[in-house]
């Protein structure tokens, strides 16, 4: 007799069936697969169980050029001068939410946070050094910039709400996404 078949392995958590290939751009990754994206570190890895930055050079990727220079642009301009090592890039949508919490897992926590928005407008909420203090909310749209520096770098901050269909135009689908994000000079 026959040997029976090998079965079709399971697909991977959150494949579905691919877009039309029109809607794609020529070696992004699958719609679905942008779309179950939640985040993604650059540069120094964060490792999310030990709350920790990983310096090993077998761990490190490269910072986008473009990306590091805003931040460093930005940090600058508040007076504190800074060379990127690390961006944790989140991508929310409509019904994201990031909890209250304090970002002090850096190597250097007296170098600035810097967080920029792309996309949809979100409420920001910024509080204290504890729980007990309550939080100011910003109204945070694609393009606004938060640098948090001195006293506020160990502020408690969160994003409780995501508005949907505030996006721009030109980030509203993916490939027009994936275009910017291979742009020449975006490495």
């Amino acid at each position: 007799p026959e040997p029976e078949p090998e079965p079709e392995p399971d697909p991977e958590p959150g494949a579905g069936p691919e877009p039309e290939p029109e809607l794609q751009a020529p070696g992004a990754p699958s719609l679905e697969r942008l779309r179950a994206l939640r985040w993604a570190t650059l540069g120094y890895q964060y490792q999310w169980t030990t709350r920790t930055y990983s310096v090993d050079p077998a761990h490190v990727t490269t910072m986008p050029s473009r990306l590091s220079s805003l931040c460093a642009a930005l940090a600058g301009a508040t007076g504190h001068p800074m060379e990127p090592q690390a961006a944790i890039v989140n991508y929310y949508h409509p019904k994201s939410t990031m909890g209250g919490h304090v970002d002090d897992a850096e190597l250097d926590l007296s170098l600035p946070l810097v967080s920029l928005s792309l996309g949809l407008s979100a409420v920001f909420l910024c509080g204290g050094r504890t729980r007990d203090v309550g939080p100011t909310a910003i109204w945070l749209r694609s393009g606004d910039a938060v640098i948090a520096t001195g006293p506020a770098r160990l502020c408690y901050h969160g994003v409780p709400r995501i508005m949907a269909g505030t996006s721009p135009g030109f980030l509203t689908d993916a490939e027009s996404y994936w275009r910017l994000l291979t742009a020449p000079g975006s490495e």
